[in-house]
C-alpha cells in the first residue's frame, strides 16, 4: 500500500525511553557532594560545641579563683576534670590521649585560665583536626574590688 504510513512509537513512550537512568547517574553525581556538606556541617558543629563547652569550664574556674572559692592549684584540678568530662574517653576509642594544657595564674588584680585542647581526636576525621589544630580558650577575669 503505497499511502502507508510506518508505524510510529507514541511520543511519550521515547521520551520514557530516552531518560532511563538519567536519575540514577544524577544522584551519583550528587550524593558524594551532599554527604560531604553534611559531614562537614557536623564537623563544624563538633568545633563550636568543644569551643563553647571549654569556654564555659575555662570561665567557671576563673570566677571562682576571682572570688576566692578556689585556689590555683584547686583551680587546675577542677578545670582537668571538667575538660575531662567533657572530652569522650580517648582509651574506650583506642586512640592516644588528648593532653589539653592547662594554666591558672594571677596577673596583678586579674585571675586568667588559659585551656588549648588539641581537636586531633575529637573530630571523625583526624587529618581535619591536625590541619585546625586546637582550640584555645583564655579567660581573664579582675578580683572584686581590685
Amino acid at each position: 500500500m503505497p499511502g502507508r504510513v510506518p508505524r510510529q512509537w507514541p511520543r511519550r513512550w521515547i521520551d520514557r525511553f530516552g531518560e532511563r537512568g538519567a536519575s540514577a547517574v544524577e544522584f551519583a553525581l550528587v550524593a558524594p557532594i551532599l554527604i560531604a556538606l553534611l559531614l562537614g556541617i557536623a564537623q563544624v558543629g563538633l568545633v563550636v560545641m568543644y569551643r563553647t563547652a571549654a569556654t564555659d569550664a575555662a570561665r567557671d574556674v576563673a570566677r571562682a579563683v576571682s572570688l576566692g572559692r578556689l585556689d590555683l592549684a584547686t583551680a587546675r584540678t577542677r578545670l582537668r576534670t571538667e575538660v575531662d568530662r567533657l572530652l569522650p574517653a580517648a582509651s574506650e576509642a583506642g586512640q592516644t590521649s588528648l593532653q589539653p594544657t592547662y594554666a591558672s595564674y594571677e596577673e596583678g588584680d586579674a585571675v586568667v585560665v588559659d585551656l588549648e585542647i588539641p581537636l586531633r581526636n575529637l573530630l571523625w576525621s583526624p587529618a581535619l583536626g591536625e590541619a585546625l589544630g586546637s582550640i584555645r580558650t583564655t579567660v581573664r577575669t579582675l578580683k572584686p574590688g581590685g
